[in-house]
């Protein structure tokens, strides 16, 4: 199952971390070190499948999760973590679709971690090119929120439109890069770089589905 090979990748790349990699700040997410962002991930996973639900203001929740784990060892969390795996993956099966919003958030933070511990790897799993059809979902509702019509997107080979309507957009990106892009671990300064065919600043309040970086994130 592709979330369980990001959480296998993600507990063996901080298994050897001392203190200093795991306070390191992850630029993607520069409110989180190395170690927030695991208990980020893992605190989702044992939440979910312990019945601990958001309710109210989502953000707090999950500020929460991080919050808990914010004094206890990394690899206490991991344990959790790994202890919540089986669970985890059976709560991802009965979502069907809709699980892949969770596959999509743990490539993204173990491709974040990777980033701020200099120790890339694994771009071309099975993982990334399966983030496709989360990031689309979450691509085609921000559209929607902001009355655009669709964007056409070619990836590995195979090309789709995302939201409603006669794409006025289009771009060729690798699955690597496609997510990183669509998922805001690319500056304004970086997407105006790309090789967009449209009118990218048309576009470009539905592409920030977070803030967009401040720096650029050469990964």
């Amino acid at each position: 199952m592709e979330y369980r090979g990001a959480r296998e990748r993600i507990c063996e790349l901080v298994g050897d971390l001392d203190d200093a990699a795991l306070a390191k700040i992850v630029p993607a997410c520069p409110a989180w070190t190395v170690h927030n962002t695991v208990s980020h991930v893992a605190g989702i996973a044992v939440a979910l499948t312990s019945g601990d639900f958001p309710s109210g203001d989502q953000q707090a929740w999950l500020d929460g999760l991080v919050d808990k784990r914010r004094d206890r060892p990394t690899a206490e969390v991991v344990d959790e973590w790994t202890a919540a795996g089986e669970a985890t993956e059976a709560f991802i099966s009965n979502l069907g679709d809709g699980g892949g919003q969770m596959v999509y958030d743990v490539v993204a933070h173990e491709h974040d971690i990777r980033h701020a511990l200099g120790r890339p790897g694994a771009r071309d799993s099975s993982g990334v090119t399966a983030c496709a059809s989360a990031m689309s979902r979450l691509l085609e509702a921000d559209l929607g929120s902001a009355g655009l019509p669709a964007i056409r997107i070619t990836s590995a080979g195979r090309t789709w439109n995302v939201g409603s309507g006669e794409p006025c957009l289009a771009i060729e990106l690798e699955p690597f890069e496609l997510i990183r892009v669509f998922g805001s671990r690319r500056s304004e300064q970086q997407l105006r770089a790309l090789p967009w065919q449209g009118d990218l600043d048309r576009y470009l309040p539905a592409l920030a589905h977070q803030p967009f970086p401040v720096a650029d994130i050469v990964e």
